[in-house]
C-alpha cells in the first residue's frame, strides 16, 4: 500500500462471463485512485478426463476479450497489463493458481466477480470465489455479478 493506504498492486482475476464488467470498473477506479498497477489475469479452463482434455474456451476469443479489458483500463489512464496463465482442469485448480500468482507477484488486492451460479452448478463445479476467500495471501474484493439459473 502507498502512503495514503491505497493498493499499489491489484490482481483482477477474470473469466469470460458478463460479471467482469463491474469488476473492471472497480479495478479502474481503484487503479486510478492509488496509481496502482493492475494485472488482468485469466486462466483458461479445460475439461479433463482420463482419455482427453477439452479446451472449454476459444483461444482467439479469450485474447480478444482480454485485449478489450486492457484497452479499457489503459484509455482511462490505469497502468495495466494482461496475463494468461497455464490452463486448469477444475475450479479448485483455478483458485489455487490465482492465489499462487497473487503471492508470487506480491499483489495487495485480488478483485474477482462473483457469478452467483445456481446450487446445481456450485455442487458440480465448485466456486472459485469461495476458494479464494478461504486463505488468501492478500485482501480479496468480491464484486457482485449476474445470477445464472441452472
Amino acid at each position: 500500500m502507498n502512503d495514503i493506504g491505497l493498493f499499489q498492486k491489484i490482481l483482477l482475476a477474470v473469466d469470460l462471463s458478463s460479471n467482469c464488467n463491474n469488476s473492471i470498473e472497480i479495478a479502474a477506479a481503484l487503479g486510478l485512485a492509488g496509481q496502482a498497477d493492475v494485472e488482468i489475469l485469466h486462466i483458461p479452463e479445460f475439461f479433463v478426463s482420463p482419455e482427453e482434455s477439452i479446451n472449454l474456451e476459444e483461444p482467439v476469443e479469450v485474447e480478444n476479450i482480454l485485449e478489450s479489458y486492457l484497452e479499457y483500463l489503459l484509455k482511462r489512464g490505469v497502468k495495466a497489463r494482461k496475463t494468461i496463465l497455464g490452463s486448469a482442469g477444475t475450479h479448485g485448480q483455478v483458485a489455487s493458481l490465482i492465489l499462487a500468482h497473487a503471492q508470487k507477484t506480491n499483489a495487495e488486492l485480488i478483485i474477482i466477480g462473483h457469478s452467483l451460479k445456481g446450487r446445481i452448478s456450485h455442487l458440480l463445479v465448485g466456486n472459485v470465489t469461495s476458494e479464494l476467500t478461504r486463505k488468501p495471501p492478500c485482501s480479496v474484493l468480491v464484486v457482485k455479478g449476474c445470477y445464472e439459473k441452472d
